[in-house]
């Protein structure tokens, strides 16, 4: 884990069980299983093998329908994101914090899924920046046998019938196997995980954060004066209708009072009209006015990863106008990630965190792993001096959605 977290992380590690996650989910997940109502339903047989220090395959046959068979990959960390998401949805987890003196909804606005490694084991521990809590030294909040059992109560009530089972199954596609997971994690399998495994949250105060957009000397990048680059640019991309443009930051601008749809840029020089702008990504989608000039040096990706989380520690690249081409490392991301969708509306501007790479400039500058997806665009980093730096990427997918660019 990165030094910067040693802070924060070194509290989460004392007196902390660790435990053998991989054990636990293959151990959970594998067996038959019959669900639905009616006296029948459908007949589930599920195969789990171990892949590697992290990842699982799951064998997936439902028999009496044949609506799926296949076989799917699936990393620790994306069941591990999405039983967490579960939990943070629950009323039952809403009222533990409220017990600990901390609102829960837009008060949530950075928190961390953490793989804290020890030996051969794993946990997985949410450190929670919170507003509400202004003390220097963090805290952790262990979740109890009562408040899983009332979690598991409220998230299953009851039992699904058969009607409902299908109609969940005809929206699974094996490539998106976040959703073949949450499928398999049923009552049963849910119940044992999350009581078998230690879930813990460590609270901590809420950083002083610093946006990165300024005016650098270097030309190159994005700004209102053809000469005058304040940020810098994410991906080279077309909209719906096949016009070129570019992905910009929105905070380098917000502060102007006649920014809008229409507003001339100037991207390396190449004059660019702002086409949308959605808020809530921080991110703008410029068409270059004439594009035959327009033809920016830049190498294809394979778009925004999505479906999975990001992986912990991995060593990302990114190109800014301040840092130049630079190296971030991922440390944590927003658990929501890989259950919620960009369609479904309820995203709250989903970021991953990496070790504080980047500086004043490099807002909007894309992150690439090493498969050469797009992970997240540059948002902000903590301000100088802060115990557990870190800088902030708006999840790719995101900004991909609102703006309707491949």
């Amino acid at each position: 884990m990165a030094e910067q977290y040693k802070h924060v992380l070194d509290f989460t590690k004392e007196n902390a069980p660790f435990e053998d996650w991989s054990f636990s989910i293959k151990s959970s997940l594998t067996g038959k299983k019959r669900r639905g109502g009616f006296g029948g339903g459908l007949e589930v047989m599920q195969n789990v093998r171990s892949k590697g220090e992290r990842k699982i395959n799951i064998d997936l046959l439902f028999k009496a329908n044949s609506i799926i068979e296949g076989s799917v990959d699936v990393n620790v960390d994306e069941v591990v994101s999405i039983i967490w998401n579960r939990i943070f949805e629950t009323t039952s987890f809403k009222k533990l914090l409220l017990e600990k003196g901390m609102r829960h909804e837009k008060q949530l606005l950075i928190r961390h899924l953490v793989p804290v490694e020890k030996g051969g084991n794993t946990s997985y521990v949410i450190i929670l920046f919170h507003k509400d809590y202004t003390k220097r030294v963090p805290f952790r909040i262990v979740l109890d046998d009562k408040i899983k059992n009332e979690i598991i109560k409220e998230l299953f009530p009851k039992k699904r019938d058969f009607e409902n089972i299908l109609a969940m199954t005809k929206e699974i596609s094996l490539s998106k196997k976040s959703s073949v997971v949450n499928f398999a994690l049923d009552k049963e399998i849910f119940s044992q995980i999350i009581q078998e495994n230690v879930f813990q949250i460590v609270v901590y105060r809420y950083p002083e954060l610093d946006y990165l957009s300024s005016t650098p000397n270097e030309e190159v990048g994005v700004g209102i004066k053809s000469q005058n680059y304040t940020s810098s640019i994410g991906v080279v991309a077309k909209d719906q209708y096949d016009k070129l443009g570019c992905t910009l930051c929105y905070h380098d601008f917000s502060k102007l009072s006649n920014f809008g749809v229409g507003t001339e840029v100037y991207v390396s020089g190449h004059q660019a009209i702002i086409n949308s702008i959605d808020v809530l990504s921080d991110s703008c989608f410029a068409i270059f006015s004439n594009p035959n000039n327009a033809l920016l040096a830049s190498e294809a990706n394979n778009g925004p990863l999505n479906g999975v989380s990001p992986r912990a520690g991995e060593k990302c690249d990114f190109k800014g106008i301040t840092s130049g081409v630079s190296t971030a490392t991922v440390t944590s991301w927003d658990p929501s990630i890989p259950y919620i969708k960009p369609q479904s509306g309820l995203i709250n501007m989903q970021k991953v965190y990496s070790t504080a790479s980047v500086n004043p400039g490099d807002s909007g500058s894309a992150l690439m792993d090493g498969q050469n997806y797009v992970i997240g665009f540059a948002a902000f980093r903590t301000g100088l001096g802060f115990p557990v730096p870190f800088a902030a990427w708006i999840w790719a997918e995101t900004v991909f959605f609102a703006h309707e660019i491949s």
